[in-house]
């Protein structure tokens, strides 16, 4: 039990940092996307 609790543990840590750290990028991308595609609309306007 002590040998599967310590090797899940740091398992599901990296995980959720690898998690994280991939939701962090989708969000920025998707900011990018939105400032590029409203500087087009105004342009546009």
């Amino acid at each position: 039990m002590n040998l599967l609790s310590l090797n899940t543990l740091p398992n599901t840590g990296e995980a959720v940092k690898n998690y994280g750290a991939y939701i962090g990028i989708i969000i920025i991308i998707a900011v990018i996307f939105f400032l590029i595609w409203r500087k087009k609309n105004n342009k546009d306007d």
